[in-house]
């Protein structure tokens, strides 16, 4: 049911992304303006936490994906020149273009690793990040729990129920410390250099290529945000 949801959503995200323009016009100078009907103010400009239509309208503009969506709803190269998919369907290798962010600097692997490992960080809390549970260890870093700088499975019963106790009248997670995740090492998304980016899969998944032009997927400016929590 979420693999499906998942498809359909990407759709609705491109397909009204087409659909906001208002008008475009072009002056002598070569200046381009596109206006955009948003509805309401977007909530925010992050990749990793747009929620709604708005931002997306907003996203889809100023960001780019591993791929991006063509008129018949097949993945094109955006910021990945081309990809080798592995026999058994699960390790996909992206070879990236030539692409610079508007400060100057180069778009890299390092930034894709980053920007997924940041929308997958239990502390972010991203409502999509669900769409990243198809990358190896993705959900389980995704469900973790962070105590001071690390990250551990959670605790769970003789019967696998999760284990939960009261801090200050809130009912929090237990967290298993013989447990770590290490998410540079347990989940499946590595920059093997500059310009290349592997990633695997927990299992075959036919439409993996069209969720990396979903805004969740999308990189950010790791020297950047890294460095601005409130970028």
């Amino acid at each position: 049911m979420r693999k499906a949801f998942s498809f359909v959503l990407i759709l609705v995200f491109l397909a009204v992304a087409l659909l906001g323009t208002v008008s475009c016009t072009t002056s002598k100078g070569n200046v381009q303006e596109v206006t955009y009907n948003l509805g309401t103010e977007p909530a925010t400009i992050d990749p990793a936490l747009s929620q709604g239509i708005p931002e997306a309208n907003i996203i889809l503009q100023v960001f780019d994906g591993l791929t991006r969506i063509d008129n018949k709803n097949m993945p094109q190269p955006a910021i990945a020149a081309s990809w080798k998919i592995s026999a058994d369907l699960k390790t996909y290798t992206f070879t990236l273009r030539d692409a610079s962010w508007t400060n100057g600097t180069p778009v890299t692997a390092y930034d894709f690793e980053y920007a997924w490992i940041r929308a997958l960080s239990p502390e972010l809390a991203a409502v999509y990040a669900y769409q990243l549970y198809y990358v190896r260890g993705g959900q389980a870093f995704n469900t973790s729990i962070k105590v001071g700088s690390k990250y551990y499975v959670q605790a769970v019963d003789a019967k696998g129920n999760p284990l939960t106790k009261t801090v200050g009248g809130k009912v929090v997670p237990v967290a298993n410390m013989a447990k770590e995740i290490d998410p540079s090492k347990d989940v499946g998304v590595k920059a093997l250099d500059a310009k290349t980016l592997q990633v695997d899969l927990e299992s075959p998944t036919v439409y993996f290529l069209n969720l990396t032009a979903f805004p969740t997927l999308m990189s950010v400016c790791k020297a950047v945000v890294s460095a601005n929590r409130k970028w």
